[in-house]
């Protein structure tokens, strides 16, 4: 998904499950000085999953982490960590899931010079418009 508001570029994608059910989801903020807001959702087993909940939970959480200028709460919940763990396990064979290092915030701050740091190739794809994107949605 990707929205471009003023100098503010939106994108959203999704972490799924072994059943394809959007289980972690995505967005992904730039600002117009390139500094990037990562938010990330993730979704309960005992819950169903819900794209508009987890786009409205992650894109506050981005917004949060750019307006801020800084990184907050990583995840600490036993049960979000354990869904981290498995949905990189399912994932690991594709090459585009995110660094787990970010996976372990709610909100990242990406200043635009340490994007290699934190941003896995799919995420510098969906914000420079590179390649192949078609996990990513459009509002």
């Amino acid at each position: 998904m990707s929205r471009e508001v003023g100098e503010v570029k939106v994108k959203f994608y999704y972490l799924r499950d072994e059943d394809n059910s959007p289980r972690i989801t995505r967005c992904i903020v730039k600002d117009g000085n390139g500094n990037v807001g990562v938010g990330t959702a993730i979704c309960s087993y005992l819950d169903s999953p819900n794209k508009k909940i987890g786009k409205r939970i992650s894109f506050g959480r981005a917004m949060k982490a750019l307006r801020k200028c800084k990184s907050y709460s990583n995840v600490a919940r036993d049960k979000a960590k354990d869904i981290i763990h498995n949905i990189v396990s399912i994932c690991f064979a594709n090459k585009n899931i995110p660094t787990f290092l970010s996976l372990g915030y709610k909100g990242l701050f990406v200043p635009s010079h340490k994007y290699g740091a934190y941003l896995s190739e799919y995420e510098k794809q969906l914000l420079f418009n590179a390649g192949n994107t078609n996990n990513a949605e459009t509002v």
